[in-house]
């Protein structure tokens, strides 16, 4: 199976709202007329020139899916426990605003639901992004834009449910309160106009992201703890402290064993890619690829000597296409299609980490319906 048992089942803090988009095969559409810059996870599509006049911009709602229905290329493996394991549900609102000629500002809101053998995985994704335009597009040489975007995601709870090997222990079950993640990302873009129907744009970029969580507790010999990082202000010792102090005994680590267990860490990514559009008065096809690589410094080096395989997983390609039409002179409909070799990879941090590195092997993909509305 691909996605459904990536960490620690995610259970989501915000319950019907928004979700996902990410991809399934080889097709797809959208609208959305002139096209414009979006941080993770549809950085293929950046472009330096947003096309709108200064107080104009526009809406887009989608409705992310992937299951056996829509998996016509079979991306997502089965799983013997269920065939709705690695089942997406999601959706997504997203918006930009020219402030200018040159300033463009956009965001976006994303709810993800990844079916798991335990519950229905659940995560908010946010985007927030703004780009500048430092030249426009003369002959041979590209508009060029600058993009600042700040961009994360988070659960109330995360859960692995089945045993697990911690240093010297097997813990039962492991909990994690307000998993989350954010990313500062710089990006360059560049965009020629090809002809009256096509452009193309390239670019290159990349930022420091942080994983982190709230608490986290885990159970042990039918006692169930809570993980106290650094007792008395040493940073090499941690502290499994007992909830129920009348029945169950503390101890300490000090050696082999990670004081946030791993799940807490900072790295670094880059990536570059880019896209072609093709478009006339109703239709509008785009096809655009990107490649992640990512440096989580010492966590790999952790992955490797405690995770189940010692493989790790730090680069991703994703190739994602769309074909859209005019519905009305302000609407269309489209459809998406996204698919990664590396299951959310460089898109989803806090799902990575020692216990669930071997996951991120399969390939994953999502499909995506929805409007747009220009204003």
């Amino acid at each position: 199976m691909a996605i459904s048992h990536t960490i620690l089942n995610i259970k989501n803090p915000l319950d019907r709202m928004v979700k996902t988009p990410l991809g399934m095969g080889l097709l797809l559409l959208t609208l959305a007329w002139p096209l414009w810059a979006w941080c993770a996870p549809l950085d293929e599509f950046l472009t330096a020139q947003p096309g709108y006049a200064p107080g104009h911009g526009e809406i887009e709602v989608g409705w992310d899916m992937m299951n056996k229905t829509v998996d016509l290329f079979g991306v997502r493996e089965p799983d013997s426990r269920g065939e709705d394991i690695g089942d997406y549900t999601g959706g997504h609102i997203r918006g930009g605003l020219a402030l200018t000629k040159r300033l463009w500002i956009d965001g976006g809101l994303w709810k993800r639901g990844v079916k798991t053998p335990y519950d229905d995985g659940e995560s908010i994704g946010w985007q927030l992004g703004s780009q500048l335009q430092m030249t426009y597009h003369m002959g041979w040489l590209p508009a060029l834009a600058l993009r600042l975007s700040y961009w994360g995601n988070r659960a109330n709870e995360a859960n692995k449910g089945s045993a697990t090997n911690v240093a010297s222990l097997t813990v039962d079950t492991i909990r994690v309160d307000n998993p989350k993640d954010h990313q500062t990302q710089v990006d360059l873009i560049a965009t020629w106009a090809l002809s009256e129907k096509s452009l193309m744009t390239l670019f290159a970029g990349g930022g420091r992201s942080k994983t982190d969580f709230d608490r986290l507790s885990l159970s042990l010999g039918g006692c169930e703890y809570s993980l106290d990082e650094s007792p008395n202000n040493d940073s090499d010792y941690a502290y499994l402290a007992p909830n129920d102090s009348r029945n169950c005994v503390g101890f300490g680590f000090s050696e082999s064993f990670h004081p946030a267990m791993f799940l807490r860490y900072d790295s670094k990514y880059w990536q570059m890619g880019g896209h072609y559009q093709w478009m006339n008065d109703k239709w509008r096809a785009r096809l655009g690829y990107r490649f992640i690589k990512v440096d989580r410094d010492e966590l790999d080096a952790l992955v490797t000597q405690y995770g189940k395989t010692g493989v790790t997983y730090d680069s991703n390609h994703i190739l994602t296409a769309e074909l859209g039409y005019k519905i009305t002179p302000s609407i269309g409909g489209f459809v998406r299609s996204q698919l990664m070799k590396r299951q959310f990879v460089g898109e989803l941090p806090l799902t990575y980490n020692p216990f669930s590195a071997h996951k991120f092997e399969e390939p994953y993909g999502i499909l995506t319906l929805g409007l747009t509305s220009g204003f």
